[in-house]
């Protein structure tokens, strides 16, 4: 069995959908032998309309508790925190901002809503993204996001296909230009491993990670992280991380796959 030492992309109870918590996630760490972990919690976009997002407070806190277990833990654990953002031109500068502030050391994209999401004019990219136009608008955002030059995984990356449930000529092309820009900026792609577990479950074809997408990965030589994004207990663990790991290399992604990646700091800590 592999075994894994760096979980990135991962949730705690505060973002308003998850049931981990950061003791939970802490023994259970020790437990598997992980050696670092990324808190990616959900950015809080102040003012916005979307729901589950953490209050600055609630981080606050958190961070308090990640300090704590880092020097307790030292030589044994290194725990590091971020967001999973979106990235939207229009509020940039509020992004920009957010990122900023005295807890995130390192952000990682998670494309979830296509349009406006402070004037509750977006859609939900896993149940609304059903026309080209909408694959365009993803792809638009991708790429703002990257020019950025801040983000350093582009977590679950074939989330549309859920909802848009084609692999036509539409999906190929967006696929394709996934995978030119993931190469240009050198960002790579996150294989979702608690995506995979919820597949088993379903049974769904397009539910992320969908097959079509990655079999097209595949024929690239883009860099691919199997990625935790575990919200609850029954995903957090090394098992669970095999599964999406051997999903990944029967879809041909052997050679594209890492198991650490190289993070955009965006400040010095303690804990680096």
């Amino acid at each position: 069995m592999k075994k894994f030492q760096y979980i990135y992309h991962l949730h705690e109870k505060i973002c308003g959908h998850a049931k981990n918590t950061i003791d939970f996630i802490v023994e259970q760490a020790l437990k598997e032998g992980f050696k670092e972990i990324y808190f990616t919690e959900h950015c809080p976009l102040l003012n916005n309309q979307c729901i589950y997002r953490p209050t600055i407070n609630e981080i606050a806190e958190l961070h308090k508790k990640i300090k704590m277990y880092n020097i307790e833990l030292a030589g044994k654990l290194k725990i590091y925190f971020g967001y999973e953002a979106e990235f939207n031109k229009q509020h940039a500068d509020i992004f920009l901002q957010l990122i900023n502030d005295p807890f995130c050391e390192f952000v990682i994209f998670g494309n979830h809503y296509l349009g406006d999401m402070w004037n509750k004019k977006c859609k939900w990219v896993g149940s609304e993204c059903f026309f080209p136009i909408d694959l365009q608008d993803y792809l638009e955002n991708l790429i703002a996001a990257l020019e950025a030059n801040v983000f350093s995984l582009i977590a679950h990356p074939d989330l549309w296909l859920t909802s848009y449930r084609k692999w036509d000529e539409h999906a190929k092309e967006l696929t394709k230009k996934i995978i030119s820009y993931a190469k240009k900026y050198n960002v790579p792609l996150g294989f979702n491993a608690n995506g995979y577990a919820h597949k088993l479950t379903k049974g769904d074809e397009f539910h992320y990670p969908c097959k079509y997408f990655w079999e097209e990965v595949a024929k690239s030589d883009a860099k691919v992280l199997i990625e935790c994004d575990s919200h609850s207990p029954w995903t957090f663990n090394n098992q669970t991380m095999q599964q999406a790991y051997e999903y990944a290399v029967s879809l041909g992604l052997k050679n594209n796959l890492v198991e650490k990646i190289d993070i955009k700091w965006l400040k010095k800590t303690s804990n680096q």
